[in-house]
């Protein structure tokens, strides 16, 4: 038998960098172009290279960055002072969690706190669900049948196969990766059997424009 889902509405909210922001991607986006341009190395050593600062400028969008350590010191993370993503999130949040539950899907782990800021700030209870996590279960559970609990915070590869979510009406993808696995696999935990139950399914991408972000976002919709 054919399952009969309700309509899934995808919407793109358009974010801006900030000034911190696009002095440190400008200057990292130069960086990888100059790194491809003069690298006279092995290609398979560019690619990482040039993989690596794809991943930084990733990060930068989302709201910080990662600094090496020097003399045997561990890299650290550091939060972009003002982060128009994270501002964008309190407005969907503040909007949406009076009336439906959310999930918020993100790949950094310095996303979990931006995340968690927000949600203290709104008083909004929320169940966590990525592998800082340990008990899955409880927060599964939590977040699908506590109904106070109105935003479950996840990583989209820890959302797999048989993770039922389908409380949730709105997913927003705070970050993503180039997995077109994830992707489908987090997007399927609330646009499963049992979302009948919703007039509408919403997914909401959080892209900052003229940055990788868009690129990230193409290359899913092409594969």
């Amino acid at each position: 038998d054919c399952l009969t889902l309700p309509p899934l509405v995808k919407k793109i909210i358009e974010i801006e960098m900030s000034e911190e922001q696009k002095k440190l991607y400008m200057s990292m986006r130069d960086d990888l172009i100059a790194t491809i341009e003069t690298s006279e190395g092995a290609k398979h050593s560019v690619a990482e290279l040039a993989i690596t600062k794809a991943l930084r400028l990733q990060q930068i969008v989302s709201g910080h960055i990662r600094v090496k350590g020097e003399n045997g010191e561990e890299d650290k993370t550091i939060n972009i002072s003002k982060n128009p993503r994270k501002e964008a999130l309190r407005d969907l949040l503040e909007d949406l969690v009076p009336y439906h539950k959310v999930l918020v899907w993100a790949v950094f782990h310095a996303n979990y706190d931006d995340i968690r800021d927000v949600c203290k700030e709104l008083k909004i209870k929320y169940a966590e669900l990525h592998g800082q996590v340990g008990d899955r279960d409880f927060n599964i559970d939590s977040f699908n049948n506590d109904e106070n609990v109105r935003v479950l915070i996840g990583h989209p590869g820890s959302g797999g196969i048989g993770v039922n979510l389908v409380a949730a009406s709105y997913s927003i993808f705070y970050s993503r990766s180039f997995s077109l696995e994830f992707d489908i696999q987090a997007e399927a935990r609330n646009y499963r059997g049992g979302s009948e139950r919703h007039k509408s399914i919403t997914r909401i991408d959080i892209v900052c424009l003229n940055t990788i972000d868009e690129l990230v976002l193409k290359s899913l919709a092409s594969k």
